[in-house]
């Protein structure tokens, strides 16, 4: 509760810094299902991230390279399989802060193959999450009707985040982007 209480600081100042009254920020992040749905369900170290992600969001737009890369990594810190939500912010970053911030991601995406392994993890991510897409990411390439099937299936959940963002992204094509891909594994 703490750290969704705290996303709303950032938020309010990316509503300045975009031309918005912070007012509607505060009422956008109190009213989004996915916040509130991961504040009443049962704990999700990523639910930690979410004053991260705000904050990475604001260094990014700002041009702030070093704050922005270390929100980053508090985001990577919090659950390292968010390195897709990373990609999302360098995706609306100034171009001198988007660099840094696929690299961070980077880093994130190999922590998570790397590090479960080490510490004897054996649960096998892909299958439990995305099998139904084929045996491994391989399959599902070559067969990409299952992966256009799941996301046309998925759709609504897509829409339901694009109302919870005040549907304000939809006027930025860059920032429907960064939905779309913060949100692929979620809709995979």
């Amino acid at each position: 509760a703490l750290a969704l209480g705290v996303t709303v600081l950032p938020m309010r100042a990316i509503a300045r810094h975009v031309g918005q009254p912070p007012d509607r920020a505060t009422v956008l992040v109190a009213l989004s299902s996915p916040l509130l749905a991961a504040g009443l369900f049962d704990f999700h170290p990523s639910t930690l991230a979410a004053p991260f992600v705000a904050l990475a969001l604001l260094y990014a737009l700002q041009d702030r390279a070093l704050p922005a890369v270390l929100a980053a990594i508090g985001i990577a810190l919090c659950r390292a399989d968010l390195a897709p939500v990373i990609v999302a912010v360098a995706v609306v970053a100034t171009p001198r802060v988007r660099w840094r911030l696929v690299l961070v991601a980077l880093a994130a995406l190999v922590a998570t193959s790397v590090l479960p392994e080490r510490f004897g993890e054996t649960t096998d991510a892909w299958t439990t999450y995305f099998g139904h897409l084929g045996d491994g990411p391989l399959d599902a390439a070559l067969h990409p009707w299952r992966i256009v099937t799941q996301l046309v299936s998925s759709a609504a959940i897509a829409f339901l985040w694009v109302a919870a963002a005040g549907l304000a992204v939809l006027r930025r094509p860059r920032w429907m982007l960064a939905v779309l891909i913060a949100g692929l594994p979620v809709l995979l």
